[in-house]
């Protein structure tokens, strides 16, 4: 038996003939070299296939997975089911990262074995112009450590991506995605989040996210909006045990906010049904009211959002 590698790197794939070439070519172009490379066609109808088969034959490094069409969440547990890397790391298909985004922050998860993960910058490039921005201006380098410190992380606008971040592969030990879902990233963030006992944010290395023009998310429907409440109520259970944290107040909120703005993708009793389960969660004004980082319109809506 040959020696495991230090990184197992899993890539779904479904319908990206034009991009997964690039997507392919930015991780075997690394600094770091010490890495499985998981591909995942997922019963894609084109040429994705091939192509993986193409770049097998061509590095040793490569492990091609072929199965029938299950969606994002199969193809990424099909490869986490047989992950050999000590440390994890999700691209998706159709966006690349920059050649340096491996190498220091694989070495920092050596060198800090109480780091369960590393997340690098992220940068948006639209797909029609091409153009490139960084998401944010991104984080300065800090580390967060403690579960409040960490939930108020994960859930804050500066942790866009799953794919941003560099894992110990122990922190999805106990973690799948679930079938058939929209934002199943989101899904299992509270599963992840507990298993996380300290996080760093890197300098280092860039994620770039293709923003495509009618991607899965961009639209609008009902079965959107449950899946999104599906979401709502996994997070909210899980930032519940700190109740009087901004980040379980602030989400509470953005959840009633969110159903109040597509409630007619849903039927009156969905919608009823759905509200009355929201209204069962504390809302503590004060965590709001009294935040610096909350302007003006939210606080203003946490003095009604239970009357609604």
């Amino acid at each position: 038996m040959g020696k495991k590698p230090l990184l197992s790197i899993i890539v779904p794939i479904y319908k990206v003939e034009r991009y997964l070439k690039k997507c392919i070519d930015s991780i075997l172009e690394q600094d770091f070299s010490d890495f499985e490379l998981i591909l995942v066609d997922d019963g894609s109808p084109d040429k994705c296939g091939a192509i993986c088969d193409e770049y097998a034959q061509l590095d040793s490094r490569i492990q091609v997975i072929h199965k029938s069409n299950g969606g994002l969440s199969s193809a990424r547990n099909a490869a986490l089911d047989i992950v050999q890397g000590k440390y994890i790391s999700f691209i998706d298909s159709d966006d690349y990262i920059s050649t340096d985004f491996y190498e220091a922050n694989i070495r920092h998860l050596q060198e800090h074995p109480d780091i369960d993960m590393v997340v690098a910058t992220i940068a948006i490039e639209e797909e029609k112009s091409g153009a490139k921005r960084p998401y944010l201006n991104n984080l300065a380098s800090c580390t967060k450590q403690g579960k409040e410190s960490i939930n108020g992380f994960l859930w804050s606008k500066y942790f866009l991506l799953l794919q941003s971040g560099v894992y110990r592969s122990s922190a999805w030990h106990n973690i799948r995605f679930p079938l058939g879902m929209v934002y199943e990233d989101s899904y299992v963030l509270p599963s992840l989040a507990e298993n996380l006992t300290k996080i760093s944010i890197s300098g280092i290395g860039t994620y770039f996210y293709l923003k495509r023009e009618g991607s899965i998310t961009s639209s609008r429907d009902a079965k959107k909006m449950k899946d999104a409440m599906k979401v709502a109520f996994v997070t909210l259970d899980y930032l519940k045990q700190y109740p009087k944290s901004h980040i379980y107040n602030h989400r509470l909120l953005g959840y009633i906010s969110l159903l109040l703005k597509n409630r007619s993708l849903l039927t009156k009793r969905e919608y009823t049904s759905l509200m009355e389960q929201l209204r069962t969660y504390p809302l503590d004004r004060k965590s709001i009211l009294f935040s610096n980082s909350t302007g003006w319109k939210e606080k203003a809506f946490s003095l009604i959002a239970k009357l609604i």
